[in-house]
């Protein structure tokens, strides 16, 4: 119970994964499935990413992960790869401010 516990008691989730066969890893698809009953996930305010080396890399990873989060219903903020260059601070400041300004949207 202590990842549903703990996802309940957040305002906002971040996901960073990394792409594992043009997809997600499969214990992260195992960890959202077991909320689907239970709801925990459900309009939770979440971004998701992966750190890679090259623009192109990690889109179908984060393409997969994020149907998975719109099939239960998540409230995705951003979900882009960030690469790891000179501009990856300015990018994970981007990501963060979306996640807070998602979180205090959510809690009006």
């Amino acid at each position: 119970m202590v990842w549903r516990d703990a996802l309940n008691d957040c305002d906002a989730v971040l996901i960073a994964s990394p792409e594992h066969g043009h997809s997600l890893p499969g214990v992260l698809k195992n960890g959202i499935d077991w909320t689907i009953g239970s709801g925990e996930l459900n309009r939770k305010v979440t971004a998701i990413t992966a750190a890679v080396v090259h623009p192109d890399r990690g889109k179908r990873g984060l393409r997969a992960l994020r149907g998975t989060l719109y099939g239960i219903d998540a409230n995705v903020v951003w979900e882009e790869a960030i690469v790891r260059d000179a501009d990856q601070e300015k990018r994970i400041h981007e990501l963060l401010a979306s996640l807070v300004a998602g979180a205090k949207r959510s809690a009006g």
